[in-house]
């Protein structure tokens, strides 16, 4: 079950939103759904969290065949505008934590 920690100025925003904050579950499927369509905006939407339990929590229910291609779009990312380090380590790290033994199987990862 997903740990939903929500901040004030999240719960304010989404009082006069009207949306709910973002969970594990729905960041994991927003993620799934961007890394599959290559749809580079809906991916900065799910990247947009820096709760490290909705960033765990997503990453644990990411499909091992979306591991690598979810890695490359982060490190390109990270290579296009080096400041964004702080938003995307944690997701890297996450990602090489939690697929370690997925990844340590793949041959030739690029």
């Amino acid at each position: 079950m997903d740990e939903v920690e929500v901040t004030f100025g999240e719960a304010l925003s989404s009082s006069v939103s009207g949306r709910k904050p973002k969970t594990g579950d729905s960041v994991a499927r927003m993620l799934a759904q961007a890394v599959k369509s290559q749809d580079h905006q809906l991916l900065e939407e799910a990247l947009a969290t820096s709760r490290e339990t909705v960033i765990r929590n997503t990453i644990s229910k990411l499909p091992s065949n979306l591991v690598v291609p979810f890695l490359q779009e982060l490190i390109k990312r990270l290579r296009d505008k080096p400041s964004r380090i702080t938003d995307l380590v944690p997701w890297i790290r996450g990602t090489l934590i939690i697929h370690m033994a997925y990844l340590a199987s793949v041959p030739n990862i690029t």
